[in-house]
């Protein structure tokens, strides 16, 4: 069993879920004089921590506007995105 960074036993679940997140070699961003935001933040994918996010965010948006069987998409937020300057992003 692995273990955690108090030197705690990991369960099971958890050791699985580290090994699949382990299992993928963070890439290196390949910078080009023509290189686009949507080149990059697909790029973002194969990063770590945050940018990972970042990457599979762009992959489930670009599967729901091009599914043919899911032609409704819906926007739900809290609130407190507007505050936080992100008001003109979703309007």
């Amino acid at each position: 069993m692995s273990a955690n960074v108090n030197g705690t036993k990991l369960p099971a679940k958890l050791q699985a879920e580290k090994r699949a997140v382990l299992s993928t070699p963070v890439r290196q961003a390949v910078v080009t004089p023509d290189l686009t935001v949507a080149d990059l933040v697909e790029q973002m994918a194969g990063k770590s921590i945050q940018a990972r996010g970042v990457g599979q965010c762009a992959k489930v948006l670009d599967r729901m506007l091009t599914d043919p069987e899911r032609p409704t998409v819906m926007l739900g937020l809290a609130g407190p995105m507007i505050a936080a300057g992100l008001r003109n992003v979703i309007g």
